[in-house]
């Protein structure tokens, strides 16, 4: 098959030989524009179908070439004969030209021919298109969200001369990666055409005063919080961690695992069998070293937040209760805070030596009488190479050098190495002095995918080398990807599946704990007390059970939210429970009124407030735990529902048996490119909806994701679909920080909000109607550049329309249709 370069050359010298006068359209297409579709662009020349019928009611349409890339990404092609059938010949050769003076300022010809594209674009719900006669090639895109005809340029390639000489420019425009990537609309649109006109908030408008709280228990609750409702880690948890751990057989299992890894490999009830210990001397006997476990090397697996290092603290203490210093050294260490966890590249050697010496350190530290830098167990540490120096010493001078002066050079010069320090200590302790030899290694899952990597395998040399037990917690995103991508021997290490409990069964220890706490006296009651202000100390008991009754009894719907919106994050879920506890918009009295009547039903609709405002007057996403879905950009153009396309997309690949629920990022964007949405835009509202926990991936759990990450929707992002989109208290309060592109929408918003003369409520109700129907129009404008709806993908559907029906009913709906067709006649 000829390169791209030789075919170019080859039509070159075909046409020079042709006389353009006597070749038609079909055979243009089949001396020039097939070739240069399939040998220089790359388009498969199966997609070179004959004309796609477009269906016209008065008369049909036939386009000349639709070509599809990927999932969804589409070209549309306009073929015309060879010749000069364009009449485009300007003085002045540019590759950017502006898409209205190609329509207007030239040859009604081209003018005519661009149309026709564009109309076919529009008919069958694509972007891209590409007019030529075979050696002019024109691109650009049909059109784009709030940007006019005069703002989007074309792509100009005048001659096959000039294709070959910027072929690279050529493939990458109009290559099927190209049109799946969006590179010609990045090229069609880049630039001052995307700066808004107007772009502004009713936040931007009005100071976001603190609220007049609600909750005058805020203050007391949030230490109730602090105390009994977060990490169950850190040395002064220890009883809570033991009241509020949720254990089931399988935690259990790997708990009487780990004892037999740190102790016995025999049964516990097996008699001792007559052996006396010459090697060590202090308290009782020792089995002999061949009946203790080889050690392991364990990988503690489980998603962000499903419990990894409570489990760690769990399985310490009860192995703590059963093993002393003298049997057992356990050293701990946590990543969570090292710099270069959310590196892609950093030092391996470096970063080595620094785990090597904090481990050290904490042995001197935690074991003084077994200190890997005290001098008598340096001697035995380094016993290996002591030997060897001495045996390699001349008579003469081994007579001469002090036998500790020896010692001390040869020690002083080995132990400069970190790692084989450490090496050299956990064997001798384990090899010399019988002792068995934990290290922890946790939170890696906080890092980056390569530190991960680095951090498991430098923990399994430990174990391989030493025969000590190492347990490593890590994603279970990263366990996978290691198993298919090869750098880990599942042979070679014990896995352990670490899976959040439910919620409710966490919040119920919780509150049991809680109210023994509150039961009792000491520090922790009196830090409570200290904070009530006048209140008294039963009101925050009262609380207590109002909160029971809102997460643990039949009315669960709230309960049901945190467990959607964190997933399998216990971290996150406690957190949202303790954003609305402590918010300073819960109306605290209303609960306790309500409470204390016969049937307590509390909607979900406060919990949204509560937690979308926090304790400002207003919603604001970058403070909120509440992502808002239908915020724009105020400074680049951009979809109000890009991101609710990219959800839809995904809840999509859900509910399709023969596809892979994860999809590359890279054919996400392509397939919500379709609306008009640009590759950067799209992957911006990707890692945007990562960071909210919307959207999750097994290939790099936190974002910024690159094309070839892939992601699926997460249990918060279909909770997002399903209910909250279509809560009237979240649509409430994301309308004041929504950016708004028409000045006449928001003048009315903000004339309501600042309108004294009727309620805060009924102002909030006018708002709502205005911004829904300033997101209907640009809704409709969207989905009719995607083409009618039996042309449109399956997951497209609109959103807005749903939820006026939800919230004030089908008569309105039509009302809101009426409205907008009587706006745009």
């Amino acid at each position: 098959m000829l390169a791209a370069e030789d075919v170019l050359r080859e039509l070159i010298a075909e046409l020079k030989s042709t006389n353009v006068t006597q070749i038609n359209e079909a055979a243009t297409r089949l001396r020039f524009i097939d070739r240069i579709l399939a040998e220089v662009l790359g388009w498969p020349r199966s997609q070179l179908n004959p004309e796609t019928y477009v269906g016209q009611v008065k008369e049909k349409q036939w386009l000349d070439y639709h070509l599809v890339a990927g999932e969804s990404s589409r070209l549309v092609v306009e073929a015309k004969r060879l010749g000069k059938t364009f009449n485009f010949e300007p003085k002045k050769r540019t590759r950017r030209v502006s898409l209205q003076s190609l329509r207007t300022a030239h040859s009604p010809a081209l003018g005519t021919v661009i149309k026709q594209a564009t109309g076919y674009c529009q008919k069958t719900g694509t972007i891209n298109f590409v007019v030529t006669n075979g050696t002019q090639w024109i691109a650009s895109i049909a059109s784009w969200p709030n940007i006019p005809e005069s703002k989007i340029d074309a792509l100009v390639f005048h001659d096959l001369d000039e294709i070959l000489g910027n072929l690279r420019e050529f493939v990458e425009a109009l290559g099927p990666d190209a049109i799946i990537r969006g590179t010609l609309i990045e090229k069609a649109i880049q630039g001052p055409s995307l700066l808004p006109p107007f772009a502004r908030s009713v936040n931007m408008t009005f100071a976001n005063n603190p609220p007049q709280t609600k909750n005058y228990l805020a203050r007391p609750l949030e230490t109730l919080m602090l105390l009994c409702f977060d990490d169950l880690t850190g040395t002064e948890r220890e009883q809570m961690l033991e009241f509020c751990y949720v254990t089931n057989d399988l935690t259990d299992s790997y708990v009487a695992r780990l004892e037999s890894f740190v102790g016995q490999t025999m049964p516990h009830n097996l008699r001792d069998a007559n052996y006396i210990d010459r090697t060590k001397s202090g308290k009782g006997k020792k089995r002999p070293p061949e009946v203790f476990s080889s050690g392991e090397s364990v990988l503690l697996i489980g998603k962000v937040g499903s419990g990894k290092t409570s489990f760690i603290e769990y399985a310490i203490n009860k192995l703590r209760s059963q093993f002393d210093g003298d049997e057992w050294v356990l050293l701990h260490l946590s990543l969570i805070y090292k710099t270069q966890g959310a590196a892609r590249a950093f030092d391996h050697d470096s970063l080595r030596n620094e785990l090597c010496d904090s481990l050290l350190k904490q042995a001197h530290e935690m074991y003084p009488d077994l200190s890997p830098y005290k001098f008598e167990n340096l001697k035995g540490i380094f016993s290996q190479e002591i030997q060897r120096a001495r045996a390699a010493m001349p008579p003469s001078m081994r007579a001469k050098a002090s036998s500790e002066d020896q010692e001390y050079a040869i020690t002083e010069a080995h132990r400069s190495d970190s790692y084989k320090h450490l090496m050299r200590y956990v064997q001798y302790l384990v090899s010399n002095r019988n002792i068995r030899v934990t290290i922890v290694v946790d939170n890696i899952d906080r890092t980056t995918p390569e530190f991960e990597q680095m951090v498991v395998l430098f923990a399994r040399g430990i174990t391989n080398e030493t025969g000590a037990t190492t347990i490593t917690a890590m994603r279970d995103t990263t366990y996978h990807n290691a198993i298919r991508g090869g750098f880990l021997d599942v042979g070679h290490n014990t896995p352990f599946f670490i899976s959040p409990p439910p919620f409710i069964s966490v919040v119920a220890r919780r509150i049991d704990y809680s109210r023994k706490l509150l039961d009792g006296s000491g520090v922790a009651v009196a830090k409570i007390r200290r904070n009530l202000g006048g209140h008294p100390f039963e009101r925050v008991q009262d609380f207590l059970e109002v909160l029971a009754e809102i997460t643990l009894n039949d009315n669960r719907d709230i309960s049901d939210a945190i467990q959607a919106l964190s997933g399998t994050d216990v971290r996150t879920g406690l957190g949202l429970l303790r954003s609305f506890v402590i918010s300073g918009n819960t109306d605290v009295e209303q609960f306790m009124k309500d409470y204390n009547r016969s049937y307590f039903q509390q909607p979900l609709e406060v919990f949204i407030r509560s937690v979308m405002r926090g304790n400002v007057s207003r919603y604001v996403e970058k403070d909120s735990r509440i992502a808002n879905i239908f915020q724009a950009h105020p400074k680049v153009l951009r979809s109000h529902f890009a991101a609710v396309r990219v959800l839809q997309y995904l809840r999509s690949r859900v509910d399709q048996i023969r596809v892979e629920v994860d999809a590359p990022v890279e054919t996400v964007v392509a397939a919500v490119a379709i609306l008009g949405n640009s590759p950067a835009t799209v992957k911006e509202v990707l890692n945007h909806l990562g960071r909210y926990r919307l959207i999750l991936s097994r290939t790099r759990p936190e974002p910024p994701w690159d094309d070839g990450d892939e992601v699926r929707i997460g249990s918060a992002g279909q909770y997002y679909l399903s209910t909250l989109i279509t809560s009237r208290e979240y649509i409430r309060w994301i309308t004041d920080d929504t950016v708004i592109y028409d000045p006449d929408t928001l003048d009315n918003m903000v004339w309501l909000h600042d309108n004294g003369s009727i309620t805060w409520k009924e102002r909030y109700e006018h708002k709502v109607r205005s911004f829904l129907l300033y997101l209907l129009t640009r809704e409709r404008d969207e989905l009719m550049r995607a083409g009618p709806v039996n042309a449109r993908p399956a997951w497209l559907a609109p959103v807005v329309e749903d939820i006026c029906v939800r919230f004030w009913g089908v008569k309105y709906a039509a009302e809101l249709r009426g409205a907008l067709k009587r706006a745009n006649r």
